[in-house]
């Protein structure tokens, strides 16, 4: 059952508040990069942090930045305050989620309304975290008043199979373990010198490809990697990672 942090009182919000709040989210996100590509390269690097060059380590700063492009979804309590729910594996400790799945995210929000008393209910309602925030969070980057764990969190069904795997990838790269898994999957027949695409989920990179002109049943087999060890490998110059 979820509880509710201590925080300032809101009014009650409709249900279909949240799934506006998604839409909207999801929405922005969009044109947010769509503006980005129809934009001349100096307008678009005007105000900004100068891109790596090529073969250049990221330092935190731009990889947060890269990140903060996609949305995630947590659970809050009024305005700001988000809400830890009871850990499935450890009831004992509370857990907070970050989630890149948007729908999922709604399953959540429903599930910790059910369990709770209607002055509790009432509040809780979705909230949106850019990637890169959620993950300086949740990897220990930055520091938080939440007492708790605090967990990113993919689509069902791209983690049901590939968790171990992805534990062994952060084994061999000699990171400590984490509490998560978030999978971030790429095809080389994808990328281009001047662009490196990552995608969250099997579906949009299947859905990129046949944006492509391909057929999907020529799509060839996907990597699949821990973003935990992609974050990892962007501080190093192994590859040109302004490109991602």
């Amino acid at each position: 059952m979820g509880r509710a942090g201590k925080g300032k009182q809101a009014a009650e919000r409709p249900k279909d508040d949240d799934d506006a709040l998604l839409d909207a989210a999801i929405a922005e996100n969009v044109a947010t990069q769509k503006m980005k590509a129809q934009q001349p390269p100096e307008e678009e690097a005007r105000g900004k942090e100068p891109a790596a060059a090529p073969g250049k380590a990221l330092t935190k700063e731009q990889i947060i930045q890269k990140l903060n492009s996609v949305p995630t979804f947590c659970l809050l309590n009024g305005e700001t305050n988000i809400v830890g729910l009871q850990d499935p594996e450890n009831p004992k400790f509370e857990v907070c989620f970050w989630m890149t799945d948007a729908l999922e995210a709604k399953e959540m929000l429903e599930a910790a309304v059910q369990n709770n008393p209607e002055e509790v209910a009432s509040r809780l309602h979705l909230g949106v975290t850019p990637l890169g925030l959620a993950y300086a969070l949740a990897n220990g980057w930055m520091e938080t008043s939440f007492y708790g764990d605090m967990r990113l969190r993919g689509a069902r069904e791209d983690t049901a199979n590939v968790t171990e795997m992805l534990q062994s990838q952060v084994a061999a790269q000699g990171m400590e373990q984490a509490s998560w898994q978030l999978p971030v999957f790429c095809c080389d027949e994808l990328q281009t010198p001047q662009s490196m695409p990552m995608f969250l989920s099997r579906k949009a990179l299947q859905e990129a490809w046949v944006v492509s002109g391909r057929k999907l049943s020529e799509l060839p087999q996907q990597a699949v990697m821990d973003l935990r060890v992609l974050v990892n490998q962007m501080q190093t110059d192994a590859f040109a990672w302004h490109t991602l």
